[in-house]
């Protein structure tokens, strides 16, 4: 069956099986109850065909629930979030996107932190070769580092699913989630929903190399394949929020369906998978050099997410991922 989204009037597909129960809506990201095919509501269906008049009723019960809840919006319903228009060229704005208030706050804390924790580290480092109880100090600094690298890592993946899902919003700067504080069962399930995107999609070239031991043109054709489909792997996982969003099929169908679009954010992703190991073995070795590429690798995760989201918003009706 086809219904409208309560609350944006977005158009939804589901099965008739699937009647009575509750579903998120990927445009507002609302919870609807997916309706029953009657008289009653049939107003809410793409219909075709004649359908027999709803008998007459003393009061409409919607009209108390709008009463009810327009009083808990003080005497007024909350505006439809506006989409905003860019003022620049698209290929300009786009690199523009993590430099927001949010964007920055985010890239400074998740970089800065560790960067002053690893400068501590080095100066403990020194300081014991004089005084060798400051080891004990040292060592747990060193635990910490490592431990806030991946506390960040995880919530700059958090960070950037929000980024995506807003973006496909229609928003163009970073997601503000100033006042959004996630568990740590979201950060933690959101760092697991990435890892399965990245072994999903390569998976067969590290399969091919431990099983053959050689770094050939297969090899290289598998991690190609591999980085072609991480993206919208990467915007499964983002706007299903569960292991679904992996589904090959749809994967690789839509990848093919959009593919002059599409094109346009893979070598985002490319630049990035190549980025990230290189800044961890830049801190491993010349820690500033680590981090700046750190930094950098953060940023084009951004502008990553960003056009991911945008890729959903303009190409929502041709993906069909509906309901």
């Amino acid at each position: 069956m086809q219904f409208r989204c309560t609350t944006c009037g977005r158009k939804l597909t589901a099965d008739d099986a699937q009647a009575g129960r509750e579903a998120r809506c990927p445009q507002c990201k609302g919870v609807v109850t997916i309706p029953k095919i009657s008289a009653h509501n049939a107003d809410l269906l793409d219909l075709t065909g004649p359908v027999a008049p709803a008998p007459a009723m003393e009061a409409d019960p919607s009209d108390a629930a709008y009463s009810q809840l327009s009083s808990a919006f003080g005497g007024r319903l909350a505006k439809p979030e506006e989409v905003p228009e860019r003022k620049l060229p698209w290929f300009i704005d786009i690199f523009l996107y993590p430099l927001n208030r949010a964007g920055l706050m985010t890239l400074s804390v998740c970089v800065g932190v560790p960067l002053v924790l690893q400068a501590v580290t080095k100066f403990l480092g020194i300081l014991t070769l004089a005084f060798r109880p400051a080891i004990v100090f040292w060592v747990l600094l060193l635990v910490l580092f490592w431990g806030s690298m991946g506390v960040f890592l995880l919530y700059m993946n958090w960070y950037v699913c929000e980024c995506i899902r807003d973006s496909a919003r229609g928003q163009i700067r970073a997601a503000d989630t100033i006042y959004m504080t996630p568990g740590v069962f979201e950060i933690v399930g959101n760092g697991l929903l990435l890892a399965a995107a990245v072994v999903a999609t390569g998976g067969p070239a590290i399969i091919y190399y431990n099983q053959t031991r050689r770094a050939d043109a297969v090899f290289w054709g598998l991690c190609g394949a591999g980085g072609f489909l991480l993206p919208m792997a990467l915007l499964g996982v983002a706007m299903y929020e569960d292991v679904r969003g992996l589904n090959p099929i749809r994967l690789v169908g839509s990848a093919l369906k959009t593919l002059p679009q599409y094109m346009i954010r893979v070598p985002f992703c490319y630049l990035l998978c190549a980025l990230i190991p290189a800044a961890i073995y830049g801190i491993l070795t010349s820690w500033i050099a680590g981090h700046l590429l750190m930094l950098a690798a953060y940023y084009v995760w951004l502008v990553l997410a960003h056009q991911l989201g945008r890729f959903f918003y303009k190409n929502d009706e041709t993906l069909n991922w509906d309901v």
